[in-house]
């Protein structure tokens, strides 16, 4: 073999190794704790829109029935518009937030209302449907409002969100309600709102 051909076969082989390097994801914690959810918070800024969006980790959902193939991934968002912008005249101080809900089961859930535990039913949003290896996956929104998250700070949201085809419990503990309070807090104190 020469020398180009034993440089070449080396590289390849680091090249391989490289890729097939898995990156170390970090153990979720249970019980959960602030400090986990606080390090994994998202927050991004859009220029372009005038937009910061704040974006807890997913809180999946434990399901009790193994044949149903169910799961249920929520995730609170905050969009919050610049002050003036055009977009935030149409939420009350420029802030949208509302709960993200990825579902995944052997058939489509088609919701259509949630129903919180105290208050009036409230429509589902739906995103998008797809299908993928007999797996139907749906990404759906419920709308909230700050007073709501906050009345629900020391409990956590809970949802039975009806559908066509089933009928889900969805709970969102107070440790992701309160995080994510305290981190739309800063976001707002900081000014970061500026037109």
């Amino acid at each position: 073999m020469k020398l180009y051909e034993v440089f070449f076969s080396v590289v390849l082989m680091i090249f391989i190794a490289a890729c097939t390097k898995t990156a170390e994801v970090p153990e979720v914690p249970s019980p959960m704790t602030a400090k986990y959810l606080q390090e994994h918070i998202l927050i991004s800024r859009n220029n372009k829109l005038n937009l910061t969006k704040l974006q807890t980790p997913p809180y999946r959902e434990p399901v009790y029935d193994k044949e149903s193939n169910e799961t249920i991934s929520s995730i609170l968002v905050a969009d919050i518009y610049a002050k003036g912008s055009r977009i935030a005249q149409k939420y009350k101080d420029g802030i949208s937030c509302y709960l993200w809900i990825i579902y995944s089961a052997g058939r489509w859930g088609e919701f259509e209302t949630a129903l919180p535990l105290l208050g009036d039913p409230v429509k589902v949003n739906l995103h998008s449907s797809k299908i993928r290896k007999g797996v139907f996956f749906q990404e759906m929104s419920i709308d909230l409002n700050l007073e709501q998250l906050r009345k629900n700070s020391g409990t956590g949201l809970s949802f039975i969100i009806m559908g066509k085809n089933s009928t889900i419990a969805l709970n969102v503990p107070a440790l992701y309600v309160q995080t994510f309070l305290k981190n739309l807090d800063k976001i707002v104190q900081k000014g970061t709102l500026k037109k």
